[in-house]
């Protein structure tokens, strides 16, 4: 039995091994195991490869590391930077270049996209000298702090911070003074200045995160610039003993001024936090409050000479007390003059509106010019609320994807970015980014580009030309050495194969079809990438509002209006639709706060507008235009609205009339002010809005909203020309009962509203050629410098320079005239003393006969009798008209390039002129063609 047994075995494992040999030596070359020994041998294997690893398997997958390390992952770089570089060359010829020509700030767009005039303040501009007035109280609400704002441009927020994290603040600062790399400063000796990393120390952290939770700032900011503001600059600066009175000067300049150009600079504020106490003589900043609102001088000089205050008053400047600044205020870093004094450490926040960036958003708006911003390049695309938990939402390296525009966390908001805000400089040689910047950058390049591909800096070259020539240079060197490396790479790998296929090695020439495989595989993966990265950015809204020419740029289109245009006067009421955006913020409000003309209008609104929308139609026409009546007369204004080529012009009476209309109106019902504050945003979003181009926005919403604004309004009745709207006594005592007053018995003053406007009082004009407009005829002063006046027409009024352009009837032409230059011009009369050229010379004499069409004989005392001479070539001269005499306030042609204000210091015997300048430059022999009066 066990030798049956036995025998069974050994057959049975005879027969298994020949049939294991019979199906090894088989042309199929497959191994079959009999079904009962497919789980023992399956168990065997398992055993075998847990407890005895294969080295064969190990040295493969070690193998495969070393290889995809140093031949796979450096190949796929390698290419992989030449596609970012590709990547880099397209969107910035695509999108980058066109996007700074669409930033560059011109003469053009300046006169083509104004919101406001060349305004020159005076001293009584100056809205305090009590720093206690610029003090902020708990009483105060958010709306009560954005009016004080747009008032002062300077408002005092106290306890910001705790005076336990202001000290340890300060002695960071302190500490960190020397050896940050600091920015530049005004009056730099003694003074540090140097951009705060956010991270950089708990007190830091902290001190951000008291502001941030400050309630009543907060809700004054949402005021003031908007809900969750940008940060465009974090420094700290020091004034040691010894630091020199700064100049008085704001940190951005007019021509970036965002209520000049209100749709196309945001404003920026600056918040100082004074980390000690701090006396005047310890370099308490002085401020001009209400100076945030002037265009020109001499406001500077008026701020120089005495018209500052201290923020610290008499006393001290309380530490953690911040001094919130409109950049646009005339201010100045005092001197340290304390030697018993600490030193002097503020702690530095700047605010600006939000950029809309936005889906279906475009913006028009860039940083206004001149600021410094200094700003950590990496924190830049952040707000106040990353600001507050810097940890989560600051750190690396999601700060610099954020500075660079690339990624932001979900549900927070974009502030300004570096790319963007760096390109605004580009554009316009701003501050850090001039041609001499570019020199000193043009020798070090970026640091992590070799310097052979960095082009010489040739003549012609801007930043534009050399960043583009920078890419351009990298992008051929990769393209090179790319196609090299991997043609190498193909090379030797053809060899190897070669080599190992006529060695026997047969089963190795599957060795190169794998490196096939995985170029394919690394490099496709890489292009795929670039593709979905340039399909993102072809359909972004950035670059939709780039090809389409909105971004950036305030205006559909440069169009051309036929009405004159005038330059406004500070008695003038401005009506501009441009200020009438919600996204504005407080900047909506700033003509109706800020300009004296539009003061005194909503004034004589309030007085008048007491149940005005309970009035019968005639009540609402005599009201409407005594408003109009008490502007023009009492307050010497006129009523100018703004064009779409953002020219000033003089209203019609109509206009006038339906304009104090629809004021009375809103003041008088609350509803209906809220109801056309609505409207009037959406009509001036259509002509800023990211869909401004389209034909629906153009016309037919247009018309929608404005047929809706008249229905809501209800247009007054039209009125003969000349003939004012009459109302009795009678018909006023039927109003009082109609509107129903109140037991108060407030009354509406009868005497208040004429039956018939009395036409003796005519309106005057402030001056003689306050109220000129284009096209009129006037008499200009030659050169604006000589007591020589010739009959002209006004061919411009440029009220983004302040200056009048005329020319001659015999085709001279005068430009940039002041206003003292220009009069309107009357008819010669007989007898007036005028002069007239003879034989190439001018001689006085006397108007003696009337030759009709405009010819005139003159007697001359010198040369006898002149005929029918052309009214053009008589020359006038006026005995209370200014001419230029030492001490004259001029402005000046410097070096024969750009005019800049001064006085004249001496007339030469060869009747030139030596000039100082107001910022110090003297200039000797001066052309009289180069000078010119100024206005005061």
């Amino acid at each position: 039995m066990r030798s049956e047994f036995t025998k069974m075995e050994c057959s049975r494992s005879n027969n298994g091994k020949l049939d294991e040999i019979q199906e090894r030596d088989s042309p199929k070359s497959t191994m079959k195991l009999h079904d009962n020994d497919a789980p023992r041998k399956m168990n065997q294997k398992l055993s075998t490869s847990t407890h005895r690893p294969s080295r064969k398997s190990w040295l493969d997958t070690l193998g495969y590391t070393v290889r995809t390390l140093l031949l796979d992952a450096p190949l796929m770089i390698f290419f992989g930077l030449l596609v970012v570089t590709i990547l880099i060359h397209e969107v910035g010829v695509k999108y980058y270049i066109p996007q700074l020509r669409l930033m560059r700030w011109n003469n053009k767009r300046k006169s083509k996209e104004l919101t406001y005039y060349n305004r020159a303040c005076e001293r009584e501009d100056i809205t305090t000298d009590d720093a206690d007035d610029l003090m902020i109280t708990e009483d105060m609400d958010a709306e009560s702090c954005m009016k004080h704002m747009l008032k002062h441009g300077v408002s005092l927020y106290p306890n910001l911070i705790s005076n336990e994290t202001a000290k340890a603040a300060r002695e960071f600062i302190l500490e960190r003074n020397v050896i940050e790399k600091g920015f530049f400063v005004i009056e730099n000796e003694n003074r540090y200045s140097f951009g705060i990393d956010v991270n950089s120390h708990p007190s830091i952290r902290q001190a951000l995160k008291e502001i941030s939770e400050n309630k009543l700032l907060q809700a004054a900011l949402t005021k003031i610039v908007g809900p969750n503001p940008a940060i465009v600059e974090f420094t700290g600066i020091t004034a040691l003993y010894g630091a020199a009175d700064q100049f008085i000067h704001q940190d951005v300049l007019p021509k970036g001024s965002a209520f000049k150009f209100a749709r196309n600079f945001v404003p920026t504020y600056s918040l100082f936090i004074s980390l000690q106490d701090t006396t005047p003589e310890m370099g308490a900043t002085v401020v001009c409050p209400g100076t945030h609102q002037c265009i020109s001088a001499p406001i500077s000089a008026i701020c120089q000479e005495g018209g500052g205050i201290h923020v610290s008053g008499r006393s001290y400047w309380k530490s953690g007390t911040g001094a919130l600044l409109n950049q646009q205020v005339f201010h100045r870093g005092a001197a340290h003059v304390d030697p018993q004094g600490p030193d002097r450490v503020l702690f530095i926040l700047t605010f600006a509106s939000r950029p809309r960036f936005g889906r279906n958003q475009v913006e028009t708006r860039m940083i206004g010019q001149g600021g410094s911003y200094s700003l950590k390049w990496n924190q830049w695309g952040h707000t106040l609320q990353d600001f507050a938990d810097p940890a989560k939402y600051m750190s690396q390296p999601w700060k610099t994807l954020r500075a660079l525009g690339l990624y932001k966390p979900k549900g927070r908001d974009w502030g300004w970015d570096y790319v963007t805000v760096s390109s605004m400089r580009i554009a316009n040689s701003d501050v850090g980014f001039g041609l001499h910047n570019l020199k000193e950058f043009a020798t070090t390049g970026f640091t992590f580009i070799p310097d052979f591909l960095t082009p010489k800096l040739e003549e012609g070259y801007g930043w534009e030309k050399h960043l583009l020539e920078t890419v351009i240079a990298v992008r051929t060197w990769l393209w090179e050495n790319v196609t090299r490396v991997h043609l190498g790479y193909s090379l030797i790998m053809v060899l190897a194969n070669l080599i190992l296929y006529l060695c026997g090695y047969k089963k190795r020439g599957r060795a190169f079809m794998q490196c096939t495989g995985r170029l394919i595989f690394t490099h496709g993966l890489v292009v795929l990438i670039a593709v979905a990265i340039w399909y993102r950015v072809e359909t972004s809204q950035w670059a939709s509002n780039i090809k389409i020419g909105i971004a950036f740029k305030s205006l559909r289109s440069y169009t051309t209006t036929k009405q004159p245009g005038t330059i406004p006067l500070k008695t003038d009421v401005l009506i501009s639709a441009r200020f009438q955006s919600l996204s504005l913020a407080s900047y909506r409000h700033i003509l109706d706060v800020n300009h004296p003309g539009n003061r005194q209008w909503i004034n004589l609104i309030e007085s008048n507008c007491l149940n005005y929308n309970n009035l019968p139609i005639s009540s609402k026409v005599a009201v409407a235009n005594m408003v109009v009546f008490e502007t023009k007369t009492s307050n010497m204004g006129r009523l100018l609205k703004q064009t779409d080529d953002s020219k000033w012009v003089v209203m019609s009476e109509k206009e006038s009339r339906d304009q104090a209309h629809l004021s009375l109106l809103k003041r008088s019902d609350k509803t209906l002010h809220t109801v056309l504050t609505l409207l009037e945003h959406f009509l001036a979003e259509l002509d800023v809005g990211v869909f401004r181009e389209t034909a629906m926005h153009k016309y037919h919403i247009f018309d929608l909203l404005e047929n809706l604004q008249d229905r809501i309004i209800g247009l007054v009745p039209e009125v003969p020309p000349g003939q004012p709207a009459k109302v009795s006594v009678n018909s006023m005592m039927k109003v009082q009962r109609f509107v129903n007053l109140p037991s108060t018995h407030a009354t509406i003053d009868v005497r208040s509203i004429p039956g018939t406007m009395p036409e003796q009082l005519e309106p005057m004009a402030p001056y003689p050629a306050a109220w000129v407009q284009e096209e009129d005829i006037v008499d200009g002063q030659y050169r604006g410098s000589f007591n020589e006046w010739y009959r002209a027409v006004v061919t411009k009024m440029d009220a983004n320079k302040g200056k009048i352009n005329i020319k001659y009837f015999d085709g001279d032409k005068d430009n940039n005239l002041s206003h003292r230059s220009v009069r309107p011009y009357k008819a010669l009369q007989m007898g007036e003393v005028v002069s007239v050229q003879v034989e190439g010379k001018y001689y006085p004499g006397r108007i003696v006969s009337l030759s009709g069409d405009d010819k005139y004989d003159i007697q001359t005392f010198d040369k006898g009798l002149s005929k029918n001479v052309p009214g053009y070539l008589v020359m006038r001269s006026y005995d209370n008209s200014e001419s230029v005499v030492e001490g004259s306030v001029v402005e000046a042609k410097f070096q024969g390039r750009e005019w800049f204000r001064g006085r004249i210091a001496r007339i030469n015997d060869d009747g030139t002129y030596d000039i100082d300048y107001d910022d110090g430059d003297q200039e000797f022999s001066v052309s009289p063609e180069l000078v010119r009066l100024a206005d005061d």
